[in-house]
């Protein structure tokens, strides 16, 4: 059976690779705030960037470029200036210095739902916010039903904005924001938001819209997340510049700079040699997706709708099936009703929060009598996965000769639960070797 990853397919024609123009621009970017009691004095200082004495500086000569078509992250501590930097980026503050260029439409997620009048209907507030990203009315109606599909909040689409669940405004925040063609996306801490399959749908189509020549700019706490969807990565720390490189390495960097910290000791922060946008290969990057080799199942075209899957199934225990053990024998089963195709293979795949595929298989579809359903069932022991919410996807594809692939349907994706058993307390499944207590000589020093 071979593996999801065999690079042996061409994904769809539209994705482009990553370009070297920038689309974002900063040069010796500061911000800062009047902190004297003079209103007026602030309310200047804020208006028109004029300096106030006693200002405090949140950002201070900050310069990167950020390419088209890149993922670009940036982390630091509470307080680092991180929203501040992407309220400048978006032009929602000014600078007290320096310049932002900027190139494209633009769209962003820096509070969700801040733009949502509560008196208008979810689609009267789409509609809007769609006229403020530069959509025409007949450019909206091309795209609205396939907001209110991503949005998936029923009805309430067409109620009041009022009558929504916190939940409902994210889901309604991502769905247009995504489907007005921004060619930047800028996220502020709005990655986990929904339960697990709206996550997963945000993290594939974050994912395609990147593949399409999308640019996207994030701020996020969470360090899978950045490691998982960047290319790159600022570190910011009380509104310096620290460091600006490959994502994983400017992460570890952090994160050892956090730890250091959490230990009591005060970190260095000596900044870290700095890539400089000239001296990194973005085309060649640990997160391209532009390989014409590989087979990414989210960059598939439409559906050819010649056929449908009849049903899903994950089971370990028949009698609990959402409910999967780390280890243990695990079952795939795969209906589907539609004529049989030349080329037609079965796939499935499993995905985390952050919609990576953590494993997945491909088998061919045939049938012996032409008034039959086809079944793929997969069989396979779990590995021992850190507990935790998972999904479970199938598809139907058509393999040509050449080795494209064509969909001929998706199945909704299916939740589990993963849980692999622990002998202790915690992510992890330690064996202890050995607990030992032993008397120890107090010395006179450690006695005090």
């Amino acid at each position: 059976m071979p593996c999801w990853d065999t690079r042996c397919s061409s994904v769809c024609d539209r994705v482009s690779p990553m370009s070297s123009e920038s689309v974002i621009s900063v040069r010796n970017l500061t911000k800062s705030f009047a902190t004297e009691a003079d209103g007026l004095a602030a309310l200047s200082h804020a208006l028109w960037s004029r300096p106030a004495e006693g200002a405090q500086t949140v950002l201070q000569d900050i310069s990167f470029d950020i390419r088209r078509g890149e993922a670009f992250g940036i982390i630091g501590r509470n307080g680092a200036g991180k929203s501040t930097l992407l309220k400048l980026v978006c032009g929602v503050m000014k600078p007290s210095s320096g310049t932002v260029n900027r190139s494209g439409r633009l769209a962003a997620l820096l509070e969700l739902g801040a733009a949502f009048h509560p008196d208008f209907t979810g689609r009267e507030n789409a509609r809007f916010v769609a006229g403020v990203l530069g959509l025409k009315d007949c450019e909206f109606d091309a795209v609205v039903g396939k907001i209110a599909e991503f949005a998936d909040i029923g009805a309430f689409f067409d109620r009041k904005v009022q009558e929504y669940s916190s939940g409902m405004y994210a889901r309604l925040a991502f769905a247009v924001n995504l489907h007005c063609a921004p060619d930047i996306l800028v996220i502020d801490e709005a990655l986990a938001v929904g339960d697990i399959l709206f996550q997963v749908k945000c993290f594939s189509r974050l994912h395609r819209f990147r593949a399409e020549g999308g640019t996207l700019v994030i701020v996020s706490h969470d360090e899978a997340a950045m490691r998982a969807l960047c290319d790159r990565v600022l570190w910011l720390d009380r509104g310096r510049l620290l460091a600006l490189g490959a994502a994983d390495h400017v992460c570890n960097l952090y994160h050892g700079s956090t730890a250091v910290a959490q230990a009591g000791a005060e970190p260095a922060l000596d900044p870290a040699p700095i890539t400089g946008p000239d001296e990194t290969d973005m085309d060649t990057g640990r997160n391209a997706v532009h390989d014409a080799s590989r087979f990414d199942p989210d960059l598939l075209a439409d559906p050819l709708h010649k056929g449908s899957i009849a049903g899903l199934r994950c089971w370990q225990d028949m009698a609990n099936p959402g409910l999967l053990e780390g280890g243990n024998e695990t079952h795939v089963l795969l209906r589907y009703l539609g004529p049989e195709l030349p080329g037609m293979k079965a796939c499935f795949m499993l995905r985390d929060r952050l919609a990576q595929i953590v494993f997945g298989a491909c088998v061919p579809l045939s049938r012996n009598s032409d008034d039959m359903q086809l079944e793929a069932e997969f069989c396979f022991d779990l590995p021992c996965l850190v507990s935790g919410e998972y999904v479970v996807e199938a598809l139907v594809v058509i393999v040509a000769d050449d080795g494209g692939r064509k969909l001929v349907d998706r199945a909704p994706p299916l939740p589990l639960e993963v849980r692999t058993s622990h002998i202790s307390h915690g992510l992890a499944n330690l064996r202890m070797r050995e607990i030992s207590i032993n008397p120890v000589p107090v010395r006179f020093s450690e006695a005090g």
